[in-house]
């Protein structure tokens, strides 16, 4: 202990005797007891608090330092501060990483995909429907056969009632969805629906038609007048019935002439 307290003094070949004394101003404060105006030194004093000339001063390590150490530590510097701009850069635009859960953000992705997969089907609906781009009612009628959603019966019913009648009267327009339906429309909306409701709910969803709806269609069931005797419509269809029947004899008369000849 005497060393350093020697060592800190800075005064050669200097022996302190034992009467010897030093200001408590040359001590820190926490080397000093204090009793109000009583003083006294820890165990472990040490002075280190003096105002030696400049030849006795020690230079600080700092102020020897080369140029070449000092643009080194601006360089370790810069390295050091970089990380933490990187680190507020993620923090201000990535801030969901640390708000959002792996399950939440996997829900989220999930119904992104689902939206983005029900766009697709629509789309994919409506270039269907532009390709089937129909030009008379003959060809809806076709259609349904060769989907095999409607009878033969059927088939010649709308033949014979609708093939006179102009596509553009059931066309779907902007402009047309709040004017009562046609006569014409009516009469086929019913006819389809009435033989299929399946064939029906096809046409409706397929083609650019402006059907009703199946409801629709039922309350007009219910506003047909039922008066005694056969209706127009119940003309129709015993009308292409008893054609029906006759194609029918023609070719069962035919097939049995061939077997004929060739017995």
């Amino acid at each position: 202990m005497m060393s350093k307290w020697l060592n800190n003094i800075r005064r050669e070949h200097y022996t302190p005797s034992k009467t010897a004394v030093l200001c408590s101003s040359h001590f820190e404060e926490k080397f000093l007891y204090k009793f109000g105006r009583n003083v006294t030194l820890r165990e472990n004093a040490i002075p280190t608090i003096f105002s030696f000339p400049q030849h006795l001063q020690k230079t600080s390590v700092t102020e020897r330092k080369t140029s070449k150490t000092r643009i080194t530590e601006n360089k370790i510097e810069k390295v050091h501060t970089m990380p933490e701009k990187l680190e507020s850069f993620l923090n201000v635009d990535h801030t969901y990483c640390v708000t959002e859960s792996p399950k939440t953000m996997k829900r989220r992705y999930e119904a992104e995909v689902n939206h983005l997969r029900k766009k697709i089907k629509t789309s994919h609906q409506k270039s269907r429907r532009l390709k089937r781009k129909i030009t008379s009612l003959q060809t809806i009628v076709e259609m349904l056969k060769q989907e095999k959603l409607i009878s033969e019966s059927c088939s010649r019913t709308l033949e014979s009632t609708f093939s006179g009648i102009p596509l553009a009267l059931m066309k779907r327009t902007v402009t047309q969805k709040h004017v009562a339906y046609t006569k014409e429309l009516r009469s086929f909306a019913m006819t389809v629906q009435f033989y299929s409701a399946k064939a029906y709910d096809y046409v409706r969803k397929t083609f650019d038609l402006a059907l009703p709806h199946p409801y629709r269609i039922r309350k007009w069931y219910s506003l047909i007048h039922a008066d005694p005797g056969f209706t127009e419509s119940s003309f129709t269809a015993l009308e292409a019935k008893v054609k029906a029947a006759a194609e029918n004899n023609k070719k069962k008369s035919f097939v049995r002439w061939q077997l004929m000849k060739c017995l």
